[in-house]
Formats: C-alpha cells, sequence, structure tokens
C-alpha cells in the first residue's frame, strides 16, 4: 500500500509553532516548496528554551502510518520529541492526545510507527518509537503535533524535516481522496512533463556545459570575507592584516557605537589611528570584478553586488588611501571665501545693531547708551576682516576682492595703512574673534574654575551679605544705614524698598 507524505507541500499543509523562529529559519520552511528554505529548516531564536510546539494542520483527516522527524540544523540539535494529535478543528492545546515520547543519543532522527507495520525501506541508524494508539488517536486525525522536549547540550531547538505518511481517513468523501490522489501524483507527473519537453540534444549540451563550469568555477579563497564567508565586494585591509568586506566593517562599527565604543579593528579590538586604519585593496578588488566578469554565467555569482563608479567620492567612516575625484582648486578657494565673507559679515552686521541698542556697565549698574563704542568695534572689525580676505586672495592666484572692498574708507579711518608682512600674519579666525568679542559665549568653560570673592559693595564685609534687585551685595551694617534713610538706593543709585533685599548664601 502506497501512503502519502501529507507534510509535502503539493497537498496544501498548514504549519504554526509557539516560538518565534530565527532569521532565515522560519517554521514554513518545514512545508516551502522552495529547496533552498527546505534546506534550512526550522530553528527558535537563541534566547527560547524548550519545550517548543510545532502543529501541522492538513487538507483532510488522514489514518497516520508513520512520523519521521530530522532533528538537526547546522551544529544545533533536539534531542527530545514527544507525538500529540487531534481529530477536532479547534486545534487546542487540550484536544490533543499523547501518542508517542523519544529521546536521541548519538541518532540522526527518529521514527514514530504502528507495531504492525514493517518499517525496511527507513534508514536503520534512526531510532524507533512505537506509536501508541488509544481512543482511535492515530485514526482521522486532523492535526499532529510535535513538542520539541529537550536539545543537545546548549544548543536551540530546531527541525530539518517532517515527514507524517499515511492515508485518507475512511470518513473523508470519495471527492477529497481522489483529489488527494490527483495532487500527489501530479507531483511526479510535472518532473516528468519537464524532462519530456526538452530534447535530447539540448539535455546533452546543458549537462555538457554545466559540467565544464562547474569543473572551472572555483571562489579563491582570498575572495571571501573571513567573517561572513561570502564574496567581498569592497576589501580592506585591517591594521591586523586581514582583509574584510566594508559591509562587515559598517556592522562591526555600528555594533560598536551601539554600546558608545569607537571604531576599532574586530579581530585584535584596537581603536583606529590616522596612522593605523582600514585600506581599500585596489589590487584585490581589480581582481575580484575580473573573477565577477569571467564567471557571469553561474547561478551564483549573479546576486552578489556590483560596484559602480561615482563622480565624487562620498563621505564614510571608513577612508582609504586611494585616489578622490575633485574640484578644480581655484573653484573650492573661491567658495571658500564667499562662505567666509558672508559669514563675517553677517556677525558684523548683528553685532553692530546689538552694541548700538544698549550696552550695560556692570561694574557701575547703570545703563548707558554707547553708539560710538559699537561703531569702534564696527570698524575694527571690517578692518581685521579686510585685513584677513587680503591674506586669502593673497595666497590664491584665482581668488579676487573688489576694488570697493579693498579701499573702503571706512577701513583707511580706523587706523594707518598696516604693511604686507603684518597683514600676512592675520587670518579669517583673528578676524572672527575680533568681531565676537561683544557677544556672550555658551560653550566657554574656563570661566566655571575662576572663583569670585563675594563681598560688601561698601565696606569689604564677606559674612552675612545680602543681595538687591540690582544684584548688589550688602552687609547687615551696611543695609541696616540704607534702610534707615527715607530713600532707600543703592551705590548705583537705583531705588529698592527695605523688603526687596534677601539673604545671600555662597
Amino acid at each position: 500500500m502506497d501512503y502519502f507524505n501529507f507534510c509535502h507541500f503539493c497537498l496544501n499543509p498548514q504549519v504554526s509553532s509557539s516560538a518565534v523562529s530565527a532569521e532565515g529559519h522560519e517554521i514554513t520552511n518545514l512545508i516551502s516548496n522552495d529547496v533552498s528554505k527546505r534546506e534550512k529548516g526550522f530553528m527558535v531564536y537563541r534566547t527560547i528554551n524548550p519545550p517548543v510546539d510545532v502543529t501541522f494542520t492538513f487538507m483532510c483527516k488522514i489514518n497516520i502510518s508513520h512520523i519521521i522527524i530530522w532533528p538537526q540544523v547546522g551544529n544545533q540539535k533536539s534531542s527530545g520529541f514527544q507525538v500529540s494529535t487531534c481529530n477536532k478543528k479547534s486545534s487546542s492545546t487540550h484536544s490533543f492526545v499523547n501518542v508517542g515520547t523519544g529521546f536521541l543519543k548519538n541518532e540522526p532522527g527518529i521514527i514514530f510507527h504502528h507495531a504492525y507495520e514493517p518499517m525496511n525501506s527507513i534508514t536503520s541508524n534512526f531510532l524507533r518509537r512505537r506509536l501508541i494508539t488509544r481512543q482511535n488517536s492515530l485514526n482521522a486525525v486532523y492535526a499532529v503535533q510535535i513538542k520539541i522536549m529537550k536539545t543537545n547540550q546548549s544548543s536551540v531547538p530546531a527541525i530539518l524535516k517532517v515527514e507524517v505518511w499515511g492515508l485518507p481517513s475512511v470518513s473523508c468523501p470519495k471527492e477529497v481522496r481522489m483529489k488527494v490522489l490527483d495532487l500527489w501524483t501530479n507531483k511526479d507527473k510535472k518532473v516528468d512533463i519537464r524532462k519530456e519537453q526538452k530534447k535530447p540534444e539540448e539535455c546533452k549540451l546543458r549537462s555538457t556545459a554545466a559540467a565544464l563550469v562547474n569543473q572551472d568555477f572555483e571562489i579563491p579563497e582570498d575572495f571571501l570575507d573571513p567573517i561572513t564567508c561570502e564574496i567581498m565586494v569592497l576589501p580592506f585591509i585591517l591594521p591586523s592584516g586581514k582583509v574584510v568586506d566594508q559591509r562587515t566593517l559598517e556592522k562591526h562599527e555600528n555594533h560598536e557605537a551601539n554600546w558608545g565604543r569607537r571604531p576599532s579593528d574586530p579581530f585584535t579590538g584596537k581603536l583606529y589611528t590616522d596612522a593605523s586604519k582600514p585600506v581599500l585593496a585596489v589590487a584585490l578588488k581589480a581582481r575580484i570584478d575580473k573573477f565577477l566578469i569571467d564567471h557571469a554565467d553561474v547561478d551564483e555569482l549573479k546576486k552578489i553586488p556590483r560596484t559602480v563608479g561615482r563622480k565624487f567620492k562620498s563621505s564614510s567612516s571608513i577612508q582609504g588611501n586611494n585616489e578622490v575625484i575633485a574640484k578644480d582648486d581655484s573653484q573650492i578657494e573661491q567658495n571658500l571665501v564667499k562662505t567666509s565673507v558672508k559669514k563675517a559679515c553677517e556677525q558684523i552686521v548683528n553685532i553692530g545693531n546689538e552694541q548700538q541698542r544698549l550696552s550695560i556697565n556692570k561694574q557701575k549698574g547703570t545703563c548707558e547708551f554707547s553708539e560710538p563704542t559699537s561703531k569702534k568695534l564696527k570698524l575694527e572689525s571690517v578692518s581685521s576682516l579686510n585685513e584677513s580676505m587680503q591674506n586669502i586672495c593673497s595666497s590664491s592666484s584665482s581668488c579676487s576682492v573688489s576694488g570697493s572692498f579693498r579701499n573702503d574708507p571706512v577701513s583707511s579711518e580706523s587706523g594707518p595703512k598696516r604693511t604686507h608682512e603684518e597683514l600676512l600674519n592675520d587670518s579669517l579666525d583673528a578676524a572672527l574673534k575680533s568681531a565676537l568679542s561683544g557677544l556672550p559665549s555658551f560653550t566657554n568653560f574656563t570661566c566655571r574654575n575662576q572663583k569670585v570673592e563675594k563681598k560688601c559693595s561698601f565696606c569689604d564685609e564677606k559674612e552675612v551679605l545680602y543681595i538687591l534687585p540690582c544684584q548688589h551685595l550688602l552687609c547687615r551694617m551696611c543695609l541696616m544705614k540704607k534702610t534707615n534713610n527715607k530713600d532707600c538706593k543703592c551705590f548705583c543709585n537705583l531705588p529698592f524698598n527695605s523688603a526687596d533685599p534677601k539673604r545671600y548664601f555662597s
């Protein structure tokens, strides 16, 4: 009697799991029609421990003959299984009945079978366990649940392949049984039809060409990334001497950045420096490109990314000592001068407007309007900017400044004409520093270390101080003298009420 494998994709089974699967090892790989996915099998996420349930639901009710399980995916192997069946469509946890349990030692797989059925066709080195027949649990089965109870050593639960062999139940309609038979037979006919459509001559030519390609095709070891074992797209030489792909370096840098660490060599852990950093392997890159072009017809190499040229080099954390196609030097210098002039002029205009409004004398506490001071600062800023621009232009032959800017009457009024050597000693940083000297600085941390001594503004007393609304300090004796008068005024002539002074704590 010929049985059907109801876990084959041609019979439209469904599968689900109680655990999250690892990337690339989804539970649907067990019933996929893609060979590459079926070879990967099912494996749960690395932090999940047994037990893990895998439930297969069939297109109709079946009578089970035997169940075969391949438990190993790579180095991950499951060693304990429990098989349960369900005769209802509402496949809840309580409706499953246990029909078999087995634990592996060194066997490559396990078979659950009937006691009266011979198993000569199955591999003899598999562990065999008899299915328990109770409450008609092996007939009219709608779903089968395989529970992974134990794993080998410290591996994660995994299953490479599952086969559930049996026949459609007698309770199923005749149309359903005929449909199962047609689907199973057409599975083999599709392969035969494809073979018949090919002519014998074409088959010989294709087989010969494939043999030649497979014979000549061999990927050199130095083309493979030692970490990912894939062909490198942009190989980089590390300070340790290893050669890895750019994508591997970027993943390593992102992982290090998540932990707040700087980029380093993935093999030695040493940080990159200007003298020790990844360098593009130009010769190896040329060899890899030639290899990909020569073997462009190989299917394994068609999905490998290719690099394309670009006019300008994009900024990246990994920089090699390769040639960079840049713009013309004269155009770069002109753009630099234009940007510097624009920023410096905006700073000068802003300073002039602020200084022209109001300047506060912090020592005396009086508000004075000092327009001449703002004009003087503005003249000095323009003069220093003019000198720095002449310094930049003198170092570049392609840069030119208009005569109206050099012969500005404002700059001529600020002082005598300076010599050429003095103009060369100035720079744009000095001009901006003088222009920004009137603005408060929020990035200068040196003021934190400077301790200002707090004392009375009249008698220099340092104990029991009171602060006024004008932010001046008075001792207790001086404050009592001030409050005894009818008009309470500070030495800066700002009036205050007797209730305004507050105790000051340093």
